[in-house]
This record gives structure tokens, C-alpha cells and sequence, in this order.
């Protein structure tokens, strides 16, 4: 990213770009006379410029682990601070070419929220955001169809694990390659969706990344393996802890059970989970330390 700070000083315009000063009268034609004539009386105008960015696609192999943690990073951090993106896709993972680092973009349907807590979204009995094929499995039933579970950070963390499963299996050197089985879960009812994305752990044996990505078959493998079993586990506690409702309604007490058995895991240890399974990870490549940071301003 260039940044382009343009300032009023001492009566002269100058223009940095990248910490680069230089007159005005040098610099891309970046202020037109009108603009060089409304600014006589401006303090300060700013203009912020950015490097076009390459999708991430673009990046293969080694590469490809540190833009894509970086995202990671990125939205976690602001999501604490309270803008949540809710449609992690394909599209809003870039890279600056020139540093290589990762960028999230495609924010028109984030939210933002006052909160001090990364486990809390209120979005709450409203339509779920998102790209169906990447959408997580929690939300693609239909309590999530209609609204009635609440948004949370490890939805859009699994919505990144799904863009990776879907990049590695259908991108080969940059380019889009249509293939079995991701294609089965375009235009599909959001149920099928769900249906097909919990079944294909049973075919990865079968069908594996694309040469660009094989290196990452067993990150993959393990992530989906987590997902699916993570669904599973969420559901069979809904249906006990509902059992339980009953059971209680019925005696006017309920049967002692162990918190524990009932209790979810809170979105930073999922987090940890998800990017102990992720590649590189833990090498000097990418530093997760920031986990640290988020988790203790969590706790606060």
C-alpha cells in the first residue's frame, strides 16, 4: 500500500508517497488546479493510495501460507475491535505483489458493534451474510437460514478453512479449474450445501489438492475433519441440552449433569485449534503471538 499524505506546510503543498517527500510540481499529476485552488484555506487533505492487489490465488505452495495467515490475522484483530466482515470468500483475500502480504478486503456487508468481547455479534434473528459454498455448516442449516443462531467469530474462522479446501482443490497456478467435487455445491439448496461439504471427508482419498497445493493434503484433511466433527458435537449438545429442558419442565428439576459435558468452546480456543492445524502456523514464517494479545484484551 503507498499512502499519498498531501499537507499544507510553510505555504508549500508537498506530496509523501511511501515517506517519499517531494514538490507537488514533481509528483503524478495528483492535484489539478481547481483542487490546488479549493486547498488554499484546507489544513490538511489527505489521499490515500493503494497498489492494486492480486488475488491470492496467485500465490502457490510455500507462498501462499503467509498472505493467507495474515488475513486470518487481520480479521480476528478487527473483529475485537468491533467490525466483523461476515462473507469471507475467495474475493476478499488479496496480496500486495511488492511486499507479499496479505490483504482482507470486500467489507459491504460487515457490521460494526461496540463490544469488548470477540465472542459477541448481534446478529441475532437477521438473514445470515455470506457466500453459500463457504458459508459454515453451523449456518447453512435452517435455524441458520432463518436467523436464529447468532453470528459468531469462529463462523466466518470456518468460512476461511472452506476458501483454503476450495483453493487448494479447484486453483492450479493461478488459474480456476472446475473440478469434483467442489462443483457439486454451486447452486444447491443451502441444506444440500451442508449436506455435501459433511460428506467430503470420504472422498479425499479419492480425489486430492491440485499440484500447487498438494503439499497442504493433510492440512486439509485435518481441518475438514475438525469441522465436520466440531457440527456434529454442537448438534448432539443442542439435542441433549433440549432433553434435558424437558426432562427438567417435566420433574421441576433437572438431572445433574456435568457442566462440562454441555459447555462450548469459546471462539479463541477454537481459533488456537484451527491455526495449530493450519500450515506454517508455528514456523518463523508468519508470527501468531497476536493470539496472545486478543485472548488477554478478551478476558479483561
Amino acid at each position: 500500500m503507498a499512502i499519498c499524505c498531501i499537507e499544507k506546510q510553510q505555504q508549500q503543498i508537498e506530496v509523501g508517497i511511501c515517506g517519499i517527500q517531494m514538490p507537488v510540481q514533481e509528483s503524478l499529476t495528483l492535484i489539478t488546479p481547481d483542487l490546488h485552488k479549493r486547498m488554499e484555506d484546507t489544513q490538511a487533505v489527505r489521499v490515500v493510495i493503494f497498489d492494486i492487489p492480486v488475488p491470492i490465488t496467485t500465490f502457490t505452495g510455500g507462498q501462499f501460507c503467509k498472505p493467507f495467515l495474515q488475513t486470518i490475522r487481520c480479521h480476528a484483530l478487527l473483529w475485537f475491535l468491533g467490525v466483523q466482515h461476515g462473507d469471507i470468500s475467495i474475493s476478499s483475500l488479496m496480496v500486495n505483489l511488492i511486499s507479499e502480504d496479505g490483504i482482507l478486503s470486500d467489507f459491504d456487508l460487515a457490521t460494526t458493534v461496540d463490544n469488548d468481547t470477540i465472542d459477541v455479534h448481534p446478529s441475532h434473528g437477521v438473514d445470515p451474510t455470506g457466500t453459500m459454498v463457504f458459508m459454515p455448516l453451523g449456518l447453512l442449516q435452517k435455524d441458520g437460514q432463518q436467523g436464529r443462531i447468532p453470528r459468531l467469530y469462529r463462523h466466518d474462522l470456518e468460512s476461511f478453512c472452506w476458501v483454503f479446501f476450495w483453493i487448494c482443490y479447484c486453483y492450479d497456478n493461478g488459474k480456476l479449474w472446475p473440478r469434483y467435487p467442489c462443483m457439486e455445491w454451486i447452486n444447491v439448496t443451502p441444506d444440500v450445501c451442508r449436506g455435501l461439504k459433511c460428506a467430503i471427508l470420504q472422498k479425499m482419498s479419492e480425489v486430492t489438492a491440485t499440484k500447487s497445493y498438494i503439499q497442504y493434503q493433510s492440512n486439509l484433511v485435518e481441518l475438514v475433519a475438525y469441522w465436520v466433527q466440531f457440527r456434529h458435537d454442537m448438534g448432539v449438545m443442542k439435542a441433549r441440552r433440549k432433553s434435558e429442558n424437558i426432562a427438567g419442565s417435566r420433574s421441576r428439576r433437572r438431572r445433574a449433569v456435568s457442566k462440562s459435558s454441555f459447555e462450548e468452546p469459546s471462539d479463541m480456543e477454537v481459533l488456537r485449534i484451527v491455526l495449530d492445524m493450519l500450515p506454517e502456523s508455528k514456523s518463523r514464517m508468519v508470527d501468531i503471538r497476536w493470539v496472545d494479545d486478543v485472548e488477554g484484551h478478551d478476558s479483561n
